[in-house]
């Protein structure tokens, strides 16, 4: 029996030497890592949110001011709302797009228009 107690020492010992061992802590600090990082991220994405509401209930505010100190940022977004505009109106009309309505209308559709200027 004093073989087994022996070996069970040892082995506490050893087991205690791991738990308590640098490389065990530092896995440990490690794994907390990318819990903390989500938390860093999660906050950033608060922060942009809050920065985007700013942003917006102040253009909402001052968009017809002349004289303004964000005259380009104000001209960049009255230009990009226009195109987004555009472009969604586009996009509707794609989407309702019937080549067989406009058969039977008469109307040529793009694709054999430009078939036809190509000859």
């Amino acid at each position: 029996m004093d073989l087994f107690n022996q070996i069970g020492e040892k082995i506490g010992v050893t087991l205690k030497s791991v738990k308590d061992s640098d490389t065990t802590r530092k896995a440990k600090t490690y794994a907390a890592l990318p819990g903390l990082s989500l938390k860093v991220t999660k906050l950033e994405g608060k922060i942009n949110t809050a920065y985007k509401e700013i942003g917006e209930a102040y253009y909402l505010t001052h968009a017809t001011d002349s004289e303004l100190a964000f005259e380009r940022q104000m001209a960049t977004i009255k230009e990009a709302k226009s195109e987004i505009a555009r472009l969604k109106a586009e996009i509707e009309r794609i989407k309702k797009y019937d080549p067989a309505a406009e058969r039977e209308a008469g109307i040529v559709s793009d694709v054999e228009y430009k078939e036809a200027e190509d000859e």
